[in-house]
């Protein structure tokens, strides 16, 4: 059995009751394992800050991207089969939840990159689940972390991407040469391969990059990993286009009466952008916070500190001010623990919204 997981669950401190619950969905290549430093670290962090809150972390692969499981038992998932796969993880952490909880868990889903597309369309889909009074999970706010939410094929990666992975072949062929060149060179030197080519050559020694490299030795020798990638990332270019969300996702300005009636059952949103992202364009970036977010410029104020947006179902969004990486969980993630532990603190002094999955 391979020792890198296919699935992460860090229960809250000792002694504590789990009053709190993260879900991290990943981006592609959505092995979870790629983020073990860093959801350990937002584990740590966020309880340490809000000791009367047992809060416990969870994150599984996205599918196609096991690599404890036989070949015969994965497939290939398109964008709108890992939407599924998310809701039926939800599903799975409120079943292991419930045992120990008399009613639906807040529940916090943090999303990164193609994550946070997911995410977005899991709440948009299943948004008439508001009603389900069976639900389990009570999802109360969204984490959006470098996100690829519109217009994918527009940013500078995807501009470069775009043709190849228009390729009809190109998942099949391109992931079983991968696969096959992966079985007949030895880890250790697939290993040594790869610290020497970006990113890795560029990150600093340390937790999260031997993490990653191990990680991505495994998901080199996996059975479908790297044709996943492919085949996900195609689905990313012809799916991930104009903004196809509405109300459901953006909210109102709270100005309407019976719109803040409405607002309060919304989930509370963040989203924290790349100062020069590879994957999502300037313009993109700046189009989408004029016309979506609470606020129509970068607040150099911290969120805690605008109460007025406490009544206002409309999207928190603000741009990295310290050249953090897309790849974050391969280099050093404190910059972004901090950000995703200061939005922690605003959800649960504030109890945000709900939706029920």
């Amino acid at each position: 059995m391979n020792r890198i997981p296919d699935e992460i669950f860090l229960e809250p401190p000792a002694g504590s009751e789990t009053k709190h619950a993260i879900l991290f969905i990943s981006g592609n290549p959505g092995l979870i394992a790629y983020y073990k430093t860093f959801l350990n670290r937002i584990h740590e962090q966020v309880n340490a800050q809000n000791p009367a809150v047992g809060v416990a972390v969870y994150g599984k692969s996205l599918g196609g991207f096991e690599v404890n499981k036989q070949s015969k038992d994965i497939r290939l998932h398109s964008l709108a089969d890992q939407v599924k796969h998310i809701h039926n993880v939800v599903n799975d952490l409120g079943r292991i939840l419930a045992q120990n909880a008399s009613s639906p868990v807040p529940l916090t889903l943090v999303g990164h990159s193609a994550g946070t597309y997911i995410l977005l369309r899991c709440l948009q889909e299943y948004d008439q689940s508001m009603t389900n009074t069976s639900a389990t999970m009570k999802v109360v706010a969204g984490i959006l972390l470098f996100p690829t939410v519109v217009d994918v094929a527009k940013s500078p990666a995807g501009i470069k991407s775009k043709w190849p992975l228009s390729l009809p072949l190109a998942a099949p062929v391109g992931g079983n040469v991968a696969w096959a060149a992966a079985q007949v060179v030895p880890r250790s030197v697939l290993r040594s391969v790869m610290a020497q080519t970006p990113p890795f050559r560029d990150a600093q020694a340390g937790p999260e990059k031997e993490d990653a490299l191990e990680t991505n030795v495994a998901f080199f020798k996996s059975p479908l990993g790297v044709e996943e990638l492919i085949h996900l990332a195609a689905d990313e270019m012809k799916t991930i286009t104009e903004d196809r969300f509405g109300e459901e996702i953006w909210g109102f300005d709270g100005s309407n009466s019976s719109e803040n009636t409405n607002q309060k059952e919304r989930p509370k949103m963040f989203f924290y952008f790349g100062s020069e992202d590879h994957w999502v364009s300037n313009t993109t970036r700046e189009a989408l916070i004029a016309s979506r977010a609470y606020q129509s410029k970068v607040s150099e104020e911290p969120v805690a500190a605008r109460k007025d947006w406490h009544h206002d179902s409309r999207p928190w969004m603000e741009i990295d001010q310290h050249g953090t990486n897309h790849a974050f969980g391969i280099y050093d993630s404190g910059v972004v623990v901090d950000k995703v532990c200061e939005y922690m603190g605003v959800v649960l002094s504030s109890g945000g919204g709900s939706m029920l999955l």
